[in-house]
């Protein structure tokens, strides 16, 4: 899976939580992540931290280029 974007509704969610669901994105292939603000803070670092460079920042007004030879995002 090339991209998982969205709100993630994680607000709530203990840090075992998103560990476990980062674990199991990682399982199922996802290559980049663009979490939006309902995701919550913690949960967007944590994905931040755990995607590095394939983290995309999602937010109203961006655009994300799929299947493009240059790649992730612009």
């Amino acid at each position: 899976m090339a991209l998982v974007v969205g709100g993630f509704h994680m607000g709530g969610a203990s840090r075992g939580q998103v560990e476990r669901i980062i674990a199991d994105f990682r399982r199922l292939g996802v290559h980049q992540v663009a979490p939006c603000h309902c995701t919550g803070n913690q949960a967007r670092r944590m994905f931040a931290d755990a995607f590095g460079a394939d983290f995309i920042v999602a937010g109203v007004g961006r655009v994300i280029t799929i299947g493009s030879q240059e790649g992730g995002a612009r």
